[in-house]
């Protein structure tokens, strides 16, 4: 597989909604998680026959990060990572100056710029841009960014009306994240080769046309691709840790423990399933346990960048008429070594 990342920065020309854990509507994620953009993608592809993308036997044709946000601000694009989980268990808080205010925005801060991201990665302790003009919300920036808006949303009401009107209409909310023209969702991804590339390309204009999220059917989740563009760390790998940018399911017990082994590593974990698509809509699929996004490991790789995980089928077994077909869960995804 070519070792370059390729970064792709989407404007979205609608309101996204993207499910949390939470079973309602009513409040959405900011991130697109990998396995869900994995899943869409490959409907994409078999949609356009591009049937060598879809995953087999065989590891995809290309890995991909989670969907993080983006603001550009003149010429400087700041991409947001997620905040390293070791850094959040070790309770390297206390770098604050024993501000509880800054401390409590530390803890807040779910993404953080690429170079505090780094700095953390490599820094330690030492990390500085700790000041109450670099956060805001859940993000935290080296740069001043108090007065930056480029996300915003909204709880709005939809209705939902039976369709042999023997049920009452029923009266749900849902959650819209608006982008600001300068703001989107950015992902990183590696490719087998240059035709794969291309044929991904296609797949992803296709599916910004489509859309992506919920409510897809009233034009929700459309985007259009603002940039494609070589990427980079500015990290030399030197600890035998390792970050996943997407999320992960370990390939095999061996695998897991291998990651887990030493002292240095933090994680959350995730539960991801979901429901099926038509015509299998009131039908779930069978669940899987990932780990979370900047989650950090213990890894005898050498690369500054490399491949981890494997992909599950989760069909239900009982749905009838039988589905023909596999209902894949990508868990393979990006690591970046540091």
């Amino acid at each position: 597989m070519n070792k370059e990342l390729i970064r792709y920065r989407l404007r979205f020309t609608t309101p996204l909604h993207i499910g949390n854990e939470r079973a309602d509507y009513a409040s959405g994620s900011a991130t697109v998680h990998s396995d869900a953009f994995y899943a869409a993608m490959f409907f994409s592809a078999a949609r356009l026959g591009f049937y060598e993308l879809l995953p087999s036997d065989n590891p995809a044709k290309f890995s991909i990060s989670s969907l993080f946000p983006f603001v550009q601000q003149d010429d400087n694009i700041l991409c947001f990572f997620p905040r390293p989980q070791f850094f959040v268990q070790k309770g390297n808080e206390s770098i604050a100056d024993g501000s509880a205010s800054l401390r409590k925005k530390i803890k807040k801060a779910a993404f953080v710029d690429q170079t505090i991201f780094e700095s953390l990665l490599t820094g330690g302790d030492t990390v500085p841009y700790i000041r109450e003009e670099n956060f805001r919300g859940a993000f935290w920036a080296a740069k001043h960014i108090q007065e930056i808006t480029f996300l915003t949303s909204s709880v709005v009401p939809r209705a939902s009306i039976s369709r042999d009107g023997k049920e009452d209409t029923r009266i749900f909310y849902i959650e819209r994240h608006y982008f600001s023209d300068n703001a989107g969702l950015f992902f990183l991804c590696r490719f087998e080769n240059d035709e794969v590339r291309s044929k991904f390309e296609a797949t992803l204009r296709f599916l910004g046309e489509e859309g992506i999220g919920t409510d897809r059917n009233v034009g929700h989740g459309k985007f259009e691709i603002a940039s494609i563009e070589s990427f980079r760390f500015g990290i030399v790998p030197n600890r035998n840790l390792a970050i996943n940018l997407g999320l992960y399911c370990p390939s095999d017990k061996q695998e897991l423990e291998e990651a887990l082994s030493g002292d240095h590593y933090g994680y959350d974990i995730l539960k991801r399933g979901g429901w099926l698509s038509e015509p299998y809509n009131t039908w779930r699929k069978r669940s899987v346990f990932m780990f979370k996004e900047g989650s950090c490991f213990h890894t005898g790789q050498q690369e500054a960048t490399f491949v981890l995980g494997k992909t599950v089928d989760l069909k239900p077994t009982e749905v009838q008429p039988p589905i023909t077909h596999p209902v894949w869960r990508c868990g393979r995804t990006l690591f970046l070594s540091f």
